[in-house]
């Protein structure tokens, strides 16, 4: 849906819009989740079951304005599921590591071994440190404006 032909489309047309954005992909997106400072504001949003800790903060690159979006409870089940790949991962290099290749959230997290030794690859503590910048992490572009209550 976040393509340059729709945002376009919708520009053109004039139309208001608030696109979910690929945090990993998108290189002016992982520029704003990994290095911009500006302080999150928090939201507490209460819910039937129970209530969803956020925090946001509005971010302008090149004229574009985005919203991150950082959900505290989704933040922990990325960290659990990560640590859930790493055990497997471990597990997985300690048989060896020609099985691994195909696997893209183990391969997310291997890099080459530079030792010549029993494996060729090994965990990448950097990609780990990366990955998890990004945990509960929401990214939306938008051009609309929304007018703050009272």
């Amino acid at each position: 849906m976040i393509s340059a032909a729709t945002i376009a489309a919708l520009e053109e047309r004039k139309l208001g819009y608030i696109l979910g954005a690929r945090e990993r992909s998108d290189a002016i997106v992982r520029k704003i989740v990994l290095e911009n400072d500006d302080p999150f504001v928090p939201l507490l949003i209460e819910r039937k079951a129970a209530e969803t800790q956020l925090f946001v903060k509005q971010v302008k690159v090149e004229g574009v304005r985005f919203v991150v979006c950082r959900n505290e409870e989704e933040a922990e089940n990325d960290r659990r599921d990560r640590e859930a790949i790493m055990a497997a991962l471990d597990a997985q290099l300690k048989r060896g590591d020609k099985a691994l290749i195909g696997n893209s959230a183990y391969r997310r997290y291997l890099r080459k071994a530079s030792a010549r030794g029993t494996h060729s690859f090994e965990i990448d503590a950097g990609k780990l440190a990366e990955e998890a910048r990004f945990d509960g992490i929401l990214v939306l572009r938008t051009n609309a404006k929304v007018n703050r209550p009272g």
